[in-house]
């Protein structure tokens, strides 16, 4: 499985991608959401997973999710960030994300996550 992880926050991507892969994923990563859409234009039918930090500059990750819905509607995406609320966890799930981690979180918790949704998607 092959994740595309963005976060405009350096350390947390570095993080993400290499937690991933030491739990056997395939990662690319992108600093913005413009980056991450170019990456997604060129290469969609390469990446299984989005995952996307919620606060970055430019456009938040709820409206990239939205646009991501847009263009790829079969592409899962997974919203992660320090702020979390009830509105903001019911704007991800209506918005057609499958889901939100609130930060911090363990890798163990997000790769569990990342293999139900795995697992649905073969069935």
């Amino acid at each position: 499985m092959r994740i595309l992880i963005v976060d405009d926050e350096k350390d947390q991507l570095k993080a993400l991608d290499m937690g991933l892969r030491s739990s056997g994923f395939e990662t690319e990563t992108a600093c913005s959401a413009d980056e991450a859409m170019t990456l997604l234009d060129r290469q969609s039918h390469l990446v299984d997973l989005v995952i996307t930090d919620f606060v970055m500059p430019g456009i938040n990750g709820l409206q990239f999710l939205r646009v991501i819905k847009k263009k790829y509607p079969s592409m899962p995406v997974f919203i992660v960030s320090a702020m979390g609320t009830d509105q903001l966890f019911q704007d991800v799930a209506s918005s057609g994300g499958e889901m939100f981690m609130q930060k911090p979180f363990l890798i163990d918790e997000l790769v569990r996550e990342i293999r139900k949704i795995a697992e649905h998607r073969v069935k």
